[in-house]
């Protein structure tokens, strides 16, 4: 049986880039660990999604996608 290895959550960046004032200067802050939790199930959630659709798309004989 095929086996997707999936990104661990370390790969989920643990910290935001935003402009600071008058766009002068950057400002780097951390994410609080239940951001990173959310952005990490959004991705997941995304890689099943899209796998799930390519697999019933290419092989039409499919009628059930299991995701475990």
């Amino acid at each position: 049986m095929p086996v997707l290895e999936l990104p661990d959550i370390e790969d989920i960046l643990a910290s935001t880039v935003e402009s600071g004032a008058r766009n002068r200067r950057l400002l780097i802050k951390d994410k609080y660990q239940r951001q990173r939790r959310k952005e990490y199930a959004q991705h997941i959630h995304g890689i099943a999604s899209r796998l799930a659709g390519v697999m019933q798309g290419l092989l039409i004989s499919i009628d059930q996608v299991t995701l475990c």
